[in-house]
């Protein structure tokens, strides 16, 4: 069987047997690991990542028994979002976040008026956005911890009426005369 932990993450797993075990040993553990020869409860927290064939044994009035498992210490992993700047509603946004283990990277609207295509972010409205990126793990590496960016959208200012300056003009720097509307 296979057992699947955290690198660096507090283990508890207990061997299940049947009878009256009185002696469990275990060989090939994972670094920071240890089982407790009464009870066959293996405790602790494996520090180095990978695939570790466990042989676990015990003693019983009954005999002896064995059996290999394979444990998998899965890697940590973290995202990178870059902070997303303020936008006009009708903006479409790229979202880059990325994960260091490689994997990709999904999205989510947490609140606020967007909508999401992947990875391409469409402001609807004015108001405040939050999205999330997140990436959940594999068989070799634990999910990342969530990472959301916030970021205001507004809607851009449409409809100046320049009627008012029609028959005016100005001067610009060169000495050039121009005539409105402006």
């Amino acid at each position: 069987g296979n057992v699947s932990i955290g690198n660096g993450t507090p283990t508890s797993y207990q061997i299940q047997v049947y009878g009256q075990p009185t002696d469990f040993t275990a060989t090939g553990l994972p670094s920071g690991l240890s089982i407790d020869s009464t009870t066959g409860l293996i405790t602790g927290t494996a520090t180095t990542a990978g695939t570790y064939s466990v042989n676990v044994s015990f003693d019983s009035a009954n005999g002896s028994a064995s059996k290999t498992l394979d444990f998998i210490v899965k890697d940590t992993q973290s995202i990178t979002f870059p902070t997303i700047g303020d936008q006009f509603a009708g903006a479409n946004v790229t979202l880059t976040a990325s994960a260091s283990s490689g994997l990709p990277v999904s999205y989510t609207i947490v609140s606020g008026p967007a909508s999401l295509a992947g990875n391409i972010l469409s402001v609807t409205g004015d108001g405040t956005i939050i999205v999330r990126a997140s990436q959940s793990g594999n068989e070799s590496w634990e999910a990342a911890p969530d990472v959301d960016q916030t970021f205001t959208a507004t809607v851009a200012p449409t409809g100046y009426d320049f009627t008012h300056l029609a028959g005016k003009s100005t001067n610009t720097a060169d000495g050039t005369t121009i005539d409105g509307p402006f």
